[in-house]
């Protein structure tokens, strides 16, 4: 391995601050004496203040294990926190309390601590978080979810230029265009060329020029790319045999990863801001939410955020990065917005809690409600969302000739089929990994009728008898679905595990390849050339089905669907529709979003 140590470098890409230094000179200062100011806040003098002396100790955070109480810090370690710590920050020249657990992000800088009795009596917050940059987790495969997704053993990076490797050793430089990336016994190993050097617990390496590549990382499916990684890679030791893979970059060369790989780079230049809104949106929230903090990054690269490098970008997607730079969707309190979106509509749209529905009364989302997009063959008659039965809902998630926004799109309507063994499959193969997920959310009839929450649970319920709707929400999405077996009687809530239980995939079927058959509106039929084969999960809940029965017992069944993804928020398809039918990015969001506005979080 060809290392040089480096002593003085322009590096291309510096987001990493850390606050040993300013903690060395203002503590050289400092010694015993008061300090009449502070040179904090990007070196400029601030009027003399009791809360802007610097009496603790100033840190990096690292980590934020807000349910344990602690936090990590780059440079001055783990700390406990007291249940009774109080914490200052500044707002428009004051200083004003705070919750720490909202307050403090990863990455903060200059944040000051005082320790009485072994835990954290007072934090003060001298800088506010730097919203130029993101972190992102890494993951083998962006269409899956679950940390088994972004823990590796092994990896190996490419640059053509050579690479910057920085740890707690120092800074180095390696000639070598490729690296090979291991962990074992709690140790991560960087081998070039057959030499390895060794590190603890993390490492990270930037490019010497531009970026970094991973080729064990292919994306975009039949159209397969290696992702380009500007910024740095940052490589995290999660155990004694894995990793994570963290890419810290500029937070809008992020969103340029992000948008064509959600709504494709040659959508409408409308469609394509906003997604850019949309998706800085949601990376700005999870920041917020501190979601991820204890793990030590924002977001992850995958379905379980928002899917990033999964499409390369061009031209016409920086534009609309750049024409957005900044802005943001916020609600009348003045607080990010919580945003959604999917793929496809099926004419109707869900809401937030009823998407996320975990039992209990129907609410609706102000900002979210469910709304109908769709119209009669015609196009002229609205369908309304009133008097969605049973018999009125299988006419219309059986119709190909309906209009709305999506009905150019492939998932507007869909169908797919199952004979009673492959039913009994998926179902039976799926319901280990809901349950054990939470098993309030599958439950199983007792004896007296009443469903209830069982720990010990036989998977297996026998041959099935029937399938029931037992709820939808106010879009027409199923949101609670019973399954009869001869041996036992399950229900599952939640559009997603419902989507769960019934993947139309050979993987679970356990049979022959699953069929998904698909219609554009106006179809007089499904459209061969649009069949998926073993998709991996039943596209959305706004679904009807047909049962067919040998004797007691259901013989097979065959769904029926409109759209694609959980149907909250915003659909892509329709954004793409709106564009292309003359709209601007701040009325296709305020179609599906009420009372927000659009603003730029810099300006903050």
């Amino acid at each position: 391995m060809k290392i040089k140590p480096i002593v003085i470098i322009m590096l291309i890409f510096s987001i990493s601050v850390t606050s040993c230094d300013v903690a060395k000179n203002i503590n050289g200062v400092k010694d015993d004496e008061v300090l009449k100011k502070s040179k904090i806040m990007e070196g400029k003098s601030i009027e003399n203040n009791p809360e802007d002396i610097i009496t603790g100790e100033l840190g990096k955070i690292k980590r934020l294990y807000i349910a344990d109480n602690k936090i990590l810090f780059d440079n001055i370690g783990l700390k406990d926190v007291s249940d009774l710590v109080e914490c200052m920050k500044k707002e428009d020249g004051k200083w004003i309390n705070c919750d720490w657990k909202q307050a403090l992000h990863i990455g903060m800088t200059e944040v000051e601590i005082i320790e009485k009795d072994g835990a954290i009596s007072k934090i003060k917050i001298h800088k506010e978080p730097d919203y130029s940059y993101i972190r992102v987790a890494l993951s083998k495969d962006v269409n899956q979810s679950g940390d088994d997704n972004i823990n590796f053993q092994n990896l190996s990076l490419s640059s053509k230029d050579g690479f910057f490797i920085d740890s707690p050793e120092g800074m180095k430089y390696i000639e070598d265009e490729s690296i090979n990336v291991s962990c074992e016994n709690g140790m991560i190993y960087l081998d070039a060329m057959g030499e390895k050097a060794s590190y603890k617990e993390e490492v990270r390496i930037s490019p010497r020029l531009l970026y970094i590549t991973i080729p064990g990382l292919t994306r975009g499916g039949s159209d397969s790319v290696i992702p380009k990684y500007y910024g740095l890679i940052e490589i995290c030791n999660v155990s004694s045999n894995m990793f994570n893979v963290i890419n810290e970059v500029p937070i809008e060369n992020y969103i340029k990863g992000v948008v064509p790989s959600e709504i494709g780079y040659n959508s409408h230049e409308e469609a394509l801001k906003v997604q850019s809104i949309l998706s800085r949106t949601f990376a700005y929230r999870e920041y917020a939410s501190n979601k991820y903090s204890s793990k030590g990054y924002w977001v992850e690269d995958s379905i379980r955020s928002q899917v990033y490098n999964n499409k390369s970008y061009n031209d016409n997607v920086e534009k609309a990065v750049e024409d957005t730079k900044g802005l943001v969707i916020k609600n009348t309190l003045d607080e990010l917005e919580f945003v959604y979106f999917y793929s496809t509509s099926s004419g109707f749209s869900s809401t937030p809690p009823q998407v996320w529905y975990r039992g209990g009364e129907l609410i609706e989302d102000a900002s979210m409600p469910c709304q109908s997009f769709l119209y009669d063959e015609g196009g002229t008659n609205k369908i309304e969302l009133t008097d969605l039965n049973e018999e009125r809902l299988a006419a219309i998630y059986k119709n190909l000739k309906l209009n709305s926004h999506d009905s150019k799109a492939p998932f507007f309507r869909w169908k797919v089929s199952f004979n009673k063994d492959e039913l009994k499959n998926t179902i039976e193969s799926n319901l280990a990994y809901l349950h054990d997920r939470s098993p309030d959310l599958v439950l199983y009839k007792n004896s007296e009728g009443q469903w209830e929450v069982r720990n010990d649970v036989d998977y297996s319920i026998g041959e099935i008898l029937d399938i029931k709707v037992e709820k939808r929400g106010n879009g027409g999405n199923i949101i609670e679905l019973s399954i009869k077996g001869k041996e036992d009687e399950v229900k599952v809530i939640g559009e997603y595990y419902i989507r769960n239980l019934l993947r139309p995939s050979k993987a679970y079927t356990k049979g022959e390849d699953v069929y998904l058959y698909m219609a554009k509106g106006g179809a007089s039929d499904y459209m061969e050339d649009l069949t998926r084969v073993n998709y991996s999960l039943l596209p959305s809940t706004f679904i009807t089905f047909d049962i067919e029965r040998e004797d007691d017992v259901l013989d097979s069944i065959t769904i029926y669907g409109g759209g694609n993804g959980h149907g909250a928020g915003i659909s892509q398809n329709g954004i793409k529709f709106l564009a292309e039918a003359g709209q601007k990015y701040e009325d296709i969001i305020n179609t599906y979003i009420t009372n927000v506005k659009i603003e730029n979080i810099m300006n903050d």
